[in-house]
């Protein structure tokens, strides 16, 4: 459950710190608590289990993850692509 919680914070802080850093208003107006929440709910949720187990949620997260970050304005780099 530990684990859980700093899966969570850390996809937080990837999805929300960079977003905010590169244009503050773009952010805001496309950010909110309820979105962030929904976000995380899907990776969360969604993609369970995130394993080697389970590699098509693990790049099921990855994509989603992606696209939050290039809606963002930012370059994400994965190593695998679809």
């Amino acid at each position: 459950m530990r684990r859980h919680h700093l899966l969570i914070t850390i996809l937080l802080l990837g999805l929300a710190a960079p977003a905010a850093a590169v244009d503050s208003n773009r952010f805001e107006r496309k950010t909110s608590p309820a979105r962030i929440e929904q976000d995380l709910r899907y990776i969360v949720e969604d993609c369970f289990p995130r394993d080697a187990g389970n590699p098509d949620n693990l790049l099921k997260a990855a994509d989603f993850i992606r696209a939050r970050f290039e809606e963002a304005g930012l370059a994400a780099g994965f190593l695998h692509s679809r």
